[in-house]
């Protein structure tokens, strides 16, 4: 779930809900809007609208100092290929220590995200879903937005969960900027755990945390005695072999966490 974006840079962007009307492209064009570039707070005086994975989207940027403003490449022929598990509270130092020999070379990440979770609803049958994450140990990190699509029925002998992803880092006025597109905070949590790397994959060993006061991301409980273990790859499409991949590492990590390919409908 932590974000491990295929750019970098200072640019920023924010993205806008689906668009029902093209012209809705203008009127947000025209908003004043902020966006963050190094130190610099700038009024956006542009938009580029485009078209992915069936998604109306606007990027409101701007060019700061003569720099080019990145655009999102590729951002249709992205998939998110994930496996899940869990494992209780007690294995969990036999697993980190499984993870440090499995994996890179390195010292793995601890993180603390704030995850809010958004809805649209419309005239279908089931609301437009978008995830906005920020981290809370690391000053100044931007905003985080995720869509993630249906998962894909394709090959029902795919060892891996796969699902279209979009995934984009934004400024720090992004819930507002949902909350004036006509999205509503269905939920929020705080995520704590560690992240690890292998190669292209992400393993993520995380425990939820409830949120007792709306808001106040200090007043949390554990929602259970468990971690959750996150084994994902975001690939372009067409890469079917990364699931093996998966599958093969996942072996490895058995008995202590049996990684599996998830139905999300099993979860609602």
């Amino acid at each position: 779930m932590r974000s491990c974006l295929p750019y970098g840079g200072n640019d920023f962007f924010v993205l806008s809900a689906p668009l029902r009307r093209r012209v809705a492209v203008s009127r947000f064009a025209r908003q004043k809007i902020f966006v963050r570039s190094g130190k610099r707070r700038e009024k956006c005086c542009t938009a580029q609208g485009f078209s992915s994975l069936g998604l109306g989207v606007v990027i409101v940027a701007r060019k700061l100092g003569g720099a080019r403003v990145n655009t999102v490449p590729h951002f249709a022929g992205r998939r998110w290929n994930a496996l899940g598990g869990s494992v209780l509270d007690h294995s969990l130092e036999s697993l980190i220590h499984r993870l440090r020999g499995l994996c890179d070379n390195m010292e793995p990440e601890t993180f603390v995200d704030h995850e809010m979770v958004f809805l649209l609803k419309g005239q279908q049958a089931s609301p437009f879903v978008l995830r906005a994450r920020r981290s809370l140990d690391r000053a100044g990190a931007p905003w985080h937005l995720r869509y993630l699509g249906q998962p894909e029925m394709g090959d029902k002998n795919r060892h891996a969960l796969v699902r279209n992803c979009v995934d984009i880092a934004t400024s720090e006025n992004l819930t507002d900027f949902l909350m004036e597109m006509g999205f509503r905070m269905d939920h929020e949590f705080v995520a704590r755990g560690h992240l690890f790397r292998k190669g292209i994959m992400k393993i993520v060993v995380y425990k939820i945390f409830r949120i007792l006061v709306p808001g106040n991301t200090d007043n949390t409980e554990a929602l259970s005695l468990s971690y959750l273990v996150e084994l994902s790859v975001v690939a372009p499409a067409g890469q079917d072999m990364v699931s093996d991949d998966m599958r093969n590492f996942a072996e490895q990590l058995k008995p202590l966490v049996h990684l599996e390919k998830i139905d999300p409908k099993r979860l609602m």
